[in-house]
């Protein structure tokens, strides 16, 4: 695990994160800031239900990019993990040690998925805060850890899926394989947001369950969304949420969707384990 750290560092991935996530959360402040004051000037927000709608939509909003901000930082820090290190001789000075090569596979996947946790974590709350600040917006602390613990899945999942990849393929087929099963995953939710739209459309919703069961990345995202606008009892009703437009969530996954995801993380580290282990290196 520390080696992966190490490696994260070498790379200047973690100062380029730093960065980069600096300039979104300026903007983003930029911007709520000016919502605020435009606010003043008109108001427009004539009750609490309202004020939450507009909180929780730029809260939504913001979530949105982080969510790809999380995943391509996961996805590109991972790809290389296991075939970069075989291409560049690392890993030829690791495994000769005392270590089993699952140990060093759920090692590299714990230091990945950390990182991806910590990075994730700050992003949410540091959001959540802004928006508090600029907007009023309230807080309820139950469905804000609902949809955090939500949101910490993702890079749980996509670590794994990616370093099962590395296990498998070179670093950029890998980085490219990941991010399109990424998207396929977005294309199979918003297809189904869109189709449900003022009615229940069967096809759209075992669209979306395919692609959830495939990579549960975005069906994730969504349950975040809706622990955002409705898990916390506000009666924001489907119409308040179809004014989120695709940032909405009017098919939230369940609880038991979220048992399948822990399944999930661990069939594919299992399978990735036993890739590692017979892989001739």
């Amino acid at each position: 695990m520390l080696l992966t750290w190490r490696e994260i560092l070498r790379r200047r991935v973690f100062l380029v994160t730093v960065l980069l996530t600096s300039v979104f959360l300026i903007l983003y402040g930029w911007g709520l800031s000016y919502v605020a004051r435009a606010g003043e000037r008109a108001p427009s927000v004539s009750n609490l239900l309202d004020q939450y709608l507009q909180g929780a939509g730029l809260l939504v909003a913001g979530v949105f990019f982080a969510n790809f901000m999380v995943a391509f930082l996961v996805i590109f820090s991972s790809a290389g993990t296991i075939s970069g290190e075989i291409e560049s001789g690392i890993l030829y000075s690791i495994l000769p040690r005392p270590v089993e090569r699952w140990q060093v596979y759920l090692g590299k996947w714990a230091g990945l998925a950390i990182w991806g946790l910590l990075y994730a974590g700050v992003l949410f709350w540091a959001l959540v805060w802004m928006v508090h600040l600029f907007l009023d917006f309230p807080l309820d602390m139950t469905s804000l850890l609902r949809a955090f613990v939500a949101l910490e899945l993702i890079p749980l999942v996509l670590s794994a899926v990616t370093l099962l990849g590395s296990a498998y393929l070179p670093t950029l087929g890998n980085g490219v394989a990941v991010t399109l099963l990424y998207g396929l995953a977005l294309l199979g939710g918003l297809m189904e947001q869109f189709m449900s739209v003022g009615s229940s459309s069967s096809a759209g919703e075992r669209i979306g369950l395919v692609t959830s069961l495939l990579m549960p990345s975005d069906a994730l995202y969504r349950r975040m969304v809706y622990e955002v606008t409705a898990g916390s009892g506000i009666p924001v009703g489907d119409s308040a949420a179809r004014m989120l437009g695709p940032f909405a969530s009017l098919n939230a996954p369940s609880d038991a969707f979220l048992v399948y995801v822990g399944v999930y993380i661990v069939a594919v580290l299992l399978w990735g384990c036993l890739r590692f282990t017979w892989r001739d290196i």
